[in-house]
């Protein structure tokens, strides 16, 4: 799975994770207004994601960096999508 699209916020998740549902509130939100979209990927649907990604999520990936990943504090996620929002232009 290509993971490196450009203007796309990968928001890697999994069926009843409560921790994935909490951070998207607000992810989706902030990406828009950074005129990203968000793809949600379900981990467990692919077995190499699973294998690197499945005890970390949510995992959120922009040009295949991780943004965010566990419990993504909203404040600090921030940061992070500005910084490589900026590195991609």
């Amino acid at each position: 799975m290509n993971l490196r699209q450009e203007s796309v916020l990968f928001f890697l998740t999994r069926a009843g994770c409560c921790l994935c549902d909490e951070a998207l509130a607000f992810v989706e939100p902030m990406a828009g207004v950074r005129g990203l979209s968000v793809e949600l990927v379900d981990v467990d649907s692919d077995r190499a994601l699973k294998r690197e990604y499945g005890l970390r999520i949510p995992v959120v990936l922009l040009n295949g960096e991780v943004v965010g990943e566990g419990r993504i504090d909203r404040e600090e996620f921030s940061r992070c999508l500005t910084a490589a929002t900026f590195r991609r232009l």
